[in-house]
């Protein structure tokens, strides 16, 4: 998906934004291996759920 589509390939914030979510717990589910962030060369880090 994308942006305009769902989660994926969007910032952290972008996704915190879109779910009503404080960045903060998007990083402790990625802490914790819930959310596995995607790397790609055109975006430093984009997530995936």
């Amino acid at each position: 998906m994308t942006s305009s589509g769902g989660a994926s390939g969007m910032s952290i914030g972008e996704a915190a934004g879109r779910f009503g979510l404080p960045t903060h717990v998007l990083r402790h589910w990625e802490s914790v291996g819930l959310l596995v962030p995607d790397r790609t060369p055109s975006r430093a880090q984009t997530l995936r759920a």
